[in-house]
């Protein structure tokens, strides 16, 4: 007997899910022209990082910028996307366009910034982080453009400007306290006890704000721009080249038969997968749509199997040799090598799994949890046959890490190595297309190039459905919302974890060959979505799922 259509009733699923995806995003639907715009200047942003990093500029003979004037040139790149992307506030202004006032905003955050880039020797030279004045002046037609305080003026521009923009993308808590310390050395006279100091002028604090270097141009832009950059590429390079898949295969096939097998899978998985990315969304995406539902085939409760993904993947941060973003600042911050830092991660992180690694085994014991049957796992050997090359680019990272101490070349390396390779290996070779997944993926809107151009894949058509529940025409693009129902695992099919769709064929995340996994059970479908929202997509297709299945009406309240 099938079960009740969750569309019945005062709301349909497609209404549901899409009133769920618009309450999670903030971002805005742009048009194809900004969302080149977009991907432009998220591409010359990682340009401009290669041509400092490795020196272009001295081996070129060309110019060779100062610190500074580099990062006044990737603020003025990536700045300026937080008013395209984000509203003023919440149910304020368009979101299917960009309003006139914040395209000027942007405008204005790019003209300041390229002046500051003109002007970065004269910044240093006569010391505008304690004097903004400038004696340069541009007179046409009689009037004078170019005052002497126009440096005055316009660090007080982009002081309000970079706090607008931590506003929108970060939110009130973290606005108020950038401006509580901001405005601190005008009223430090007015503060208590030990927090009451000198006062300054308030040009003297746009100054130090804007042209120094422990402000806006601080710790935590010099670990981005030196640092963070190059291992986004490389975690971007390792997901699109099927690096989740071969952690995922490795960790089920070294782990997958003993007692609460798939949970001390989503360990091992996410450790390797997390350090080797960083970052815990990605961790979460890429191991968690095959542990989760393995876990719950062999008895885990849904809401334990989603706390030990949870908990492994956020553990991805903490392991050597690629952590979280905090990892550079500490570096930086102390003035130590990026090595020294991995290295003093490793005891800590280690021991971070093996205690969540003794907790499920003792849990699977309690409970009598069994692990997945051998005839479905992969083989090791098989395996490692298949993804050999990303151990072999993991050992050249760490060696560039820890013996040669190139932490800002190390990943370029890394990823420039795992594209040969990868090009080489004609099982995995890329297209054209899915090179510009690639690039559409560096420059961080992945999710939404993909939503346009699967869906029109002859795979999605006929038996292997695209299940876009939710999907909507905005403009001349199609997004697609997340599916409201799972995709049973076929015998001789692999799990394609770019789509979430079982496939012919091949080696894919779930199985390697015919029978292996078809028999995990309905795994839930990631959504075609930027990966900030896909964590949100999976709980609440569970729980439509689980709504049809009982013939339970969705409220739109509980997604």
């Amino acid at each position: 007997m099938t079960s009740p259509s969750p569309e019945r009733g005062p709301i349909s699923a497609d209404d549901a899910v899409a009133q769920a995806e618009a309450s999670v995003d903030r971002h805005r639907k742009l048009s194809p022209f900004w969302w080149t715009i977009l991907l432009t200047a998220a591409l010359l942003s990682i340009a401009l990082s290669i041509y400092v990093i490795f020196g272009l500029g001295n081996r070129l003979g060309t110019y060779v910028p100062l610190e500074t004037e580099y990062f006044y040139a990737m603020l003025g790149l990536l700045l300026p996307l937080v008013f395209l992307l984000y509203q003023p506030w919440k149910g304020v202004g368009p979101m299917e366009r960009v309003p006139w006032y914040d395209i000027l905003l942007a405008l204005v955050t790019v003209g300041i910034s390229i002046y500051f880039v003109l002007h970065g020797n004269q910044i240093l030279l006569d010391g505008w982080e304690y004097v903004p004045i400038t004696s340069d002046s541009l007179v046409l037609f009689g009037y004078e453009l170019m005052p002497e305080k126009l440096p005055a003026y316009f660090a007080f521009i982009m002081w309000a400007i970079v706090l607008e923009a931590a506003r929108r993308a970060g939110g009130l808590p973290i606005f108020f306290i950038c401006v509580l310390l901001s405005i601190y050395p005008v009223y430090a006279n007015y503060f208590p006890g030990v927090f009451e100091g000198q006062p300054t002028s308030w040009e003297v604090a746009a100054g130090f704000h804007i042209f120094g270097t422990e402000s806006v141009l601080g710790i935590p832009m010099k670990a981005f721009a030196n640092l963070v950059v190059g291992f986004l590429v490389f975690g971007v390079a390792l997901q699109f080249t099927g690096g989740g898949s071969f952690f995922l295969n490795l960790a089920f096939a070294m782990l997958g038969k003993f007692r609460g097998g798939p949970a001390k899978v989503a360990i091992f998985a996410s450790g390797l997968m997390g350090s080797m990315s960083g970052s815990v969304i990605t961790n979460v995406l890429t191991t968690g749509v095959m542990t989760i539902p393995a876990m719950k085939r062999v008895g885990f409760r849904a809401s334990y199997a989603g706390g030990v993904e949870a908990c492994a993947s956020t553990g991805g941060v903490l392991m050597p040799p690629i952590m979280g973003a905090t990892a550079f600042v500490m570096a930086t911050y102390l003035e130590i090598p990026y090595g020294d830092i991995v290295l003093a991660a490793i005891i800590p992180s280690v021991l971070y799994y093996f205690g969540l690694f003794v907790q499920i085994d003792a849990y699977s014991a309690r409970f009598g949890l069994k692990g997945l049957p051998v005839s479905e796992l992969p083989r090791v050997l098989t395996v490692m046959k298949e993804g050999w090359y990303f151990i072999f680019v993991f050992a050249l990272l760490i060696y560039m890490l820890i013996h040669m101490q190139r932490e800002a070349q190390a990943p370029y390396y890394a990823t420039a190595l795992l594209l040969l390779i990868n090009q080489v290996s004609p099982r995995h070779r890329w297209n054209l297309r899915k090179l510009m997944d690639f690039l559409v993926g560096i420059g961080g809107d992945s999710g939404r190039y993909r939503a346009d151009h699967r869906c029109a894949h002859p795979l999605r058509q006929d038996r292997l459905d695209c299940l876009r529940v939710g999907e909507r025409r905005r403009g001349r693009r199609h997004y697609a919302a997340d599916s409201g129902r799972a995709h049973q695992f076929r015998a001789g099919h692999r799990y394609d974890g770019d789509s979430g769709l079982s496939v012919p064929g091949g080696d894919g995340v779930a199985s390697p060959g015919p029978r292996r996994f078809e028999r995990i059970g309905r795994a839930p479908v990631p959504a075609l979505l930027g990966h900030d929202q896909l964590h949100h997509a999976a709980g609440r297709h569970r729980r439509l799922c689980r709504r049809e299945r009982c013939g339970i009406e969705p409220d739109p309240n509980r997604l």
